[in-house]
């Protein structure tokens, strides 16, 4: 206990300062202090004396600096409301989203979601609950006004904090289970070889809370001795998990089936109590909040054109494109997977069956789910959950007895897969890589070897060798800053004959540019783009300035005879000074004069 008290300690200091010193966040000086705290970590695990006990503290220090060296957000506009809601707590002591941008505009962002008077995160709660304390540590740091303009670095410190401190959890049960050596090792492959590096630590996505719960619980499940009440709180912490990600329940529940499966009935018994009441916890929390027992985000993941019966892409890619496949950018799991075969003892057969198991129900799922690509993010972000569970694999492998081939297998694959994680953290190119290929609505990208996010992370001067609408986009930056919208057709609508696109792109001083393209299936590009004055845009924003040619308007003409089925428009904005940003794509229903 005093160590953990000592660990969580440092952390919020070192918080404290990321808040009042920004600078600390980047740089090769925290790189190579990282580097130098983990190497020191392993080295105090191969003591057998007391320095052995400073090993979480090493590790831990030491990724949380690695976590925060490359200096920059990599987040999504899925996390907008996420990251909004602890702002407004700590700053307006309330839950409404509308005073922080970009809920401050209209048409209202995708991430958010009107309720009654006020605007909540469309996406789940439970991770921007969890990062409250994070925000309210810059507020000292400021004050609760300040911290509105300073989001992106908060959102990076949150996220990298989170992390850290499921992987305390994490490490704390590993190392009851398989000793402080297989645990370090555990505990940083995970850590530093994984979307966890990469994804999760890097900004308030659903999957960075939902990862503090399920170590928490796993690390309590973990433990050699434990009463049916901490098996209770250990199922608990996993079905609270739902709360910040749905999705999150399914890897602990394999997990948990099996590891219980042999033991007595009252523990099983127990877990599974604590289990059903963290999921009831979440339904009444989400009914209470946002009017549903699932909350919005189950609404927007349930409609026809978001799955599909066409499991084989899915199925395949999810394990092995080369920009978001499993095995590609985690490889280690293959020499944790020969457990199952070469392990001495069933114990250790039963764990690896355990972690291994874990990971099917979170694969069968995205198998079906269109978009199995995950959207716009760094590797195989969809498996985020299960990582936890599989770093057991990585502690049995170091574990068992002789076994050297399989033990320098693991340690060439977690070297290569860590090197791939953390490269893409510091890459901008591996970062931007979706925008850049356009990936949503170019998905052959996800299997192109020289056009692959792992080129992207690899290969010093990588660029696409082709990019929807690269001629428009050029050498320019992007900024999501650029303020536009899609006004119609709206999402789901359904769309008879002639298909016009209107909506409206401006910031101050500038009308800006449109390309507007149909998905791949239709293959039209865009006519001629028409202006038109938005008055109304003007009088809601008033800083815009003239908007006697805010509006854009584009005809695509008509539908072939035998257009069927959801059609998705894409958008990219330009403005004159350099800079350009891709709307959000609307899916929408076309179809022929009946």
């Amino acid at each position: 206990m005093p160590l953990l008290l000592g660990i969580l300690t440092g952390l919020a200091a070192l918080t404290a300062a990321c808040g009042r010193f920004p600078h600390l966040m980047g740089g090769a000086p925290v790189v190579a202090l990282g580097l130098f705290l983990i190497g020191a970590g392993a080295l105090a695990v191969t003591r057998r004396s007391v320095t052995r006990n400073m090993t979480p503290v090493l590790l831990l220090a030491g990724v949380l600096a690695l976590y925060l060296g490359n200096g920059r957000l990599n987040s999504s506009g899925d996390n907008q409301g996420i990251r909004a809601l602890p702002a407004a707590i700590v700053a307006h002591h309330g839950l409404d989203i509308s005073g922080i941008t970009p809920f401050t505009m209209e048409p209202l962002h995708y991430s958010g979601i009107r309720r009654g008077q006020v605007i909540l995160p469309s996406f789940p709660l439970g991770t921007s609950f969890l990062a409250v304390p994070f925000y309210a540590v810059f507020a000292d740091a400021t004050d609760g006004r300040a911290l509105i303009s300073r989001l992106d670095e908060i959102e990076k410190v949150a996220a990298a904090g989170l992390v850290v401190l499921a992987l305390l959890f994490l490490f704390l049960g590993l190392r009851s289970r398989f000793g402080p050596r297989a645990a370090f090792l555990g505990t940083a492959c995970v850590a530093l070889a994984s979307p966890i590096a990469s994804t999760a630590a890097q900004g308030l996505w659903s999957s960075t809370g939902a990862l503090f719960l399920l170590c928490a619980g796993l690390g309590i499940l973990l433990r050699r001795s434990h009463s049916s009440s901490l098996l209770f709180i250990a199922g608990a912490l996993f079905g609270l998990s739902a709360f910040a990600r749905p999705t999150a329940v399914l890897p602990a529940l394999a997990f948990g089936a099996v590891l219980l499966a042999r033991r007595p009935r009252i523990e099983a018994a127990a877990a599974s109590l604590g289990f059903a009441c963290g999921l009831l916890i979440c339904g009444a929390l989400n009914l209470l909040l946002l009017g549903h027992p699932f909350g919005p985000y189950f609404a927007m993941n349930r409609a026809p054109r978001s799955w599909t019966t066409d499991v084989l892409p899915g199925a395949l890619g999810s394990l092995l494109s080369p920009s978001r496949g499993l095995l590609v950018w985690c490889p280690w799991i293959l020499a944790g997977a020969a457990l199952l075969v070469l392990a001495r003892g069933p114990r250790l057969r039963g764990f690896a069956a355990a972690a291994l198991a874990s990971v099917i129900p979170t694969w069968l799922l995205i198998a079906g789910y269109r978009k199995w690509w995950g959207g716009e993010c760094i590797g195989p972000r969809l498996f985020l959950e299960a990582m936890p569970f599989l770093a057991v694999l990585v502690c049995g492998v170091v574990a068992q007895r002789g076994r050297p081939f399989l033990k320098s297998a693991l340690g060439a694959l977690v070297l290569l897969s860590g090197g791939t994680h953390i490269l893409a953290t510091y890459r901008p190119a591996a970062g931007l890589w979706s925008g850049m290929v356009d990936v949503d609505s170019n998905t052959r990208a996800c299997w192109s070897l020289t056009d692959s996010q792992l080129a992207a992370t690899w290969l010093p001067r990588w660029s696409p060798s082709d990019i929807r609408g690269r001629g428009f986009i050029g050498n320019r930056r992007r900024d999501n800053g650029l303020s536009g919208s899609i006004d119609q057709p709206a999402p789901g609508q359904a769309v008879s004959g002639r298909l016009v696109i209107r909506g409206w792109a401006r910031i101050a001083g500038d009308d800006l540019e449109i390309l507007a393209e149909l998905d791949a299936s239709e293959a039209r590009a865009q006519s001629s783009v028409r202006r038109f004055p938005r008055p109304d845009v003007c009088a809601a924003f008033p800083a815009l300035g003239n908007c006697d040619a805010a509006g854009w308007e584009i005809d695509f003409g008509s539908p072939r005879p035998n257009q069927r089925g959801d059609v998705s428009v894409h958008a990219v904005f330009r403005s004159k000074d350099g800079r350009f940003r891709r709307y959000p794509s609307v899916t929408f229903v076309w179809k022929p004069d009946a």
